[in-house]
């Protein structure tokens, strides 16, 4: 079996957008994807989706791109 080759250090990705489909398809592939990618902030201007997104995954909220 061909095995994917794991980086000396995952690459850090912040996440923009923490609705529906973030929350039933994305949030359950985390910890599968670990070696590769590690999350370190999440974006949506809906509070309650951004909070619960970022408090699962243990990194910053935000609600603006820009700031």
């Amino acid at each position: 079996m061909n095995t994917l080759p794991v980086p000396d250090e995952p690459l850090r990705i912040a996440l923009i957008g923490a609705g529906g489909r973030a929350q039933s398809i994305y949030k359950p592939l985390w910890e599968s994807l670990a070696p590769w990618c590690r999350p370190v902030a999440v974006c949506d201007p809906v509070s309650e989706n951004g909070d619960t997104y970022a408090a699962a995954l243990g990194v910053p909220a935000y609600r603006n791109i820009r700031k």
